[in-house]
């Protein structure tokens, strides 16, 4: 299981890089496997294993928002700015807590 948190981990570090690098299309890759990973380890924790990962996540993800709101900042003309959309990087609904199916 630590495993796995760390590969979460590394994901969210890489695209924090690449963001930094000025490469948000390949940050947005890294988001991406780091949704899968999320869903598949989500689906071997408890109630708490899941909460505790779900305050990391949100951790993670404002610490990513923050690297993407500063490289778009940088970004030195209109078009480049433009590939940085932080609020659509991150994959939301991808990274989100999955809602129940209702009866």
């Amino acid at each position: 299981m630590r495993a796995a948190v760390e590969d979460l981990r590394g994901h969210f570090a890489n695209a924090r890089r690449l963001l930094g690098e000025g490469h948000p299309v390949e940050a947005q890759l890294e988001f991406r496997d780091a949704a899968a990973e999320l869903r598949a380890l989500r689906s071997r924790l408890d109630p708490v294993g899941v909460r505790e990962l779900d305050q990391e996540i949100r951790h993670m993800r404002q610490q990513s928002y923050d690297a993407c709101v500063a490289a778009r900042d940088r970004a030195s003309d209109s078009v480049a700015t433009a590939r940085y959309q932080c609020d659509r990087i991150l994959v939301r609904p991808a990274l989100s807590r999955p809602t129940k199916p209702s009866a």
